[in-house]
């Protein structure tokens, strides 16, 4: 996960590819963060979303997709993504 504005980079282990694996991470990453940071975030089509409510549900954020085919829409992570790479 990548702030937008700072950059900031959280990185968290996953135990599998899975959605119950992902939102045990990033439930765990986020509530460690001042709950007014956490205001959004955006993810793609992946099914490592698939519980997403969840997520927002234990977090207070709001979550929204980008459009299948459409990595602009989440530029600061695919570049993120390619740095880490």
């Amino acid at each position: 996960m990548v702030e937008r504005t700072s950059r900031f980079v959280i990185l968290a282990k996953l135990d599998a590819p899975k959605a119950d694996a992902a939102l045990e991470a990033m439930t765990r990453e986020l509530t460690r963060m001042a709950p007014t940071l956490l205001k959004a975030m955006m993810h793609d089509q992946g099914s490592e979303m698939a519980r997403h409510a969840e997520l927002s549900a234990r977090t207070g954020m709001n979550i929204y997709f980008a459009g299948p085919h459409s990595r602009w829409q989440r530029g600061s992570s695919e570049n993120t993504n390619g740095l880490l790479r």
